[in-house]
């Protein structure tokens, strides 16, 4: 039998009748289908106590320190850290830490050619000239940045120019992920570099 939920079956363990949503499965609950989750089971353990040769055998100076050792110490390096490098240590908003920090030039470089990026694939699309299948598969289009993030930052061009327009291309994501990297010849950066309109 069915119904706009699924099918409905029988449980293997209550027979109660229940629908498969989503899949097609044989219990109508976690307790029907794992026996440990069942009412009225008893854990095997249960009521069982340690005996004398079995305590012997344990380390109990051993878990007293494990459980307690540094209770109430105070750690010195911490607050040390707490109280140096810790934007809300006076009580401010929290969240004051950047979100992502860039410690790097190449990174900083990077962000702002991902943010000229960003304006000029708004602007292609407005345009109509981003195609409809665009994904992160081999067998979809991507947007390939002809001059790379690492060459950019080797010759010093402005990221405006790596994240504009004449350097963007749709390509198949294929032939995207064979040139990563790819350095391309002094005449191709002079095409890009020469004539371009910033957005």
């Amino acid at each position: 039998m069915k119904n706009k939920y699924g099918l409905i079956k029988h449980c293997s363990h209550c027979g109660t009748e229940f629908a498969t949503k989503p899949r097609f499965l044989e219990f109508c609950s976690t307790p029907c289908k794992n026996p440990i989750n069942r009412p009225g089971n008893i854990a095997w353990n249960k009521g069982i106590r340690l005996t004398d040769e079995q305590k012997e055998k344990q380390n109990t100076e051993g878990l007293k320190k494990g459980r307690g050792w540094n209770r109430g110490l105070p750690n010195e390096r911490q607050r040390i850290k707490w109280l140096t490098d810790n934007p809300n240590k006076d009580g401010k908003v929290n969240n004051q830490r950047p979100k992502k920090r860039v410690d790097t030039a190449f990174l900083l470089y990077k962000s702002e050619c991902l943010k000229a990026t960003y304006r000029s694939r708004r602007k292609m699309k407005k345009d109509g000239l981003v195609p409809n299948d665009t994904g992160k598969r081999k067998t979809q289009y991507q947007l390939d940045h002809i001059i790379p993030f690492k060459q950019g930052f080797e010759l010093n061009i402005d990221p405006a120019v790596i994240g504009g327009r004449q350097n963007l291309r749709y390509i198949l994501g294929s032939e995207n992920r064979s040139k990563w990297d790819t350095y391309q010849t002094e005449e191709i950066i002079r095409n890009i570099t020469g004539d371009y309109n910033v957005l």
